[in-house]
């Protein structure tokens, strides 16, 4: 009788619960993610194939491997795959028409001849920053004003594709049509790349939002960061909110997730759903 197992194919490695709890350690302390106990089936999915293939027999060995490596790689990539960076073009609408609507007269002059900046903080593959591009691009063309976008995520791999900025129709299907005509260029195989007009506005960085050393030279106007803190615990969230705060300009926005809460009593103004103002109070 034929077996079924493959004889070729080595068995993955038994994640124990020392070991989980070993791994959501190390992200708590180095990224302040969550990590909940019923998340086990998913690490083990996302992770095995790989533990496994670089050699190491148990999750332990790899983890050591991972807080050895001097160069980061090993950190990266864990957090390449534990992180989800699947979004698409004009998620959560409501958001982007707030910004739209509302700020449209007061950006306009305030910005004219000068420098308008933006951050999309946690832009996975790249779809929130491109969107952000196309929507202030719009709204401040008549204005002689200059857009500066940063954008920023943990993962190496998702910068990549942020950068090479093509995408399919899965990222793109809710796109208005006429958004995708003016600020995309076709490719072969129902490709779609982000046309050159945009390219500049946007600058990519690789940033741990938890790392305490960053800060900016000149205040900003808006930024975003939508479905982002959600993954961390309360004390990063509410850090993270006030490093947001000092960054922006007196009046300027934070748009975060709609299933999101701000951590925070005072300094901010609601907007609108999950859209907030700064202010001095």
């Amino acid at each position: 009788m034929k077996s079924l197992l493959n004889p070729g194919e080595p068995m993955l490695p038994t994640l124990s619960p020392e070991a989980f709890t070993r791994l959501a350690s190390l992200l708590r302390r180095h990224f302040h993610l969550e990590l909940p106990g019923h998340k086990e089936h998913l690490v083990h999915s996302r992770l095995g194939s790989m533990v496994r293939d670089l050699g190491f027999s148990d999750y332990d060995g790899w983890l050591d491997h991972v807080e050895d490596d001097a160069s980061g790689e090993a950190m990266s990539e864990l957090v390449n795959r534990l992180t989800t960076n699947f979004t698409w073009f004009n998620r959560e609408p409501e958001s982007f028409a707030l910004v739209e609507q509302v700020q449209v007269n007061r950006w306009q002059s305030r910005c004219a001849g000068g420098v308008f900046r933006a951050w999309v903080a946690g832009c996975a593959t790249g779809e929130e920053a491109w969107m952000l591009a196309m929507i202030l691009h719009d709204l401040l063309a008549e204005s002689d004003c200059q857009v500066e976008i940063l954008a920023t995520d943990i993962s190496r791999r998702a910068l990549e594709q942020a950068r090479q900025a093509t995408y399919g129709e899965d990222s793109l299907r809710r796109l208005a049509e006429d958004l995708r005509t003016r600020h995309f260029v076709p490719l072969e195989g129902n490709q779609w790349q982000v046309a050159d007009h945009l390219r500049g506005m946007v600058h990519l960085h690789l940033l741990n939002l938890n790392q305490p050393a960053f800060s900016f030279n000149q205040p900003l106007d808006l930024i975003f960061c939508r479905n982002v803190m959600m993954y961390f615990d309360v004390e990063a969230r509410r850090a993270l909110v006030h490093r947001f705060r000092r960054a922006l300009d007196s009046d300027g926005w934070l748009v975060i997730g709609q299933a999101e809460k701000l951590e925070a009593e005072k300094g901010w103004v609601a907007e609108g759903r999950a859209v907030f103002r700064r202010s001095e109070s």
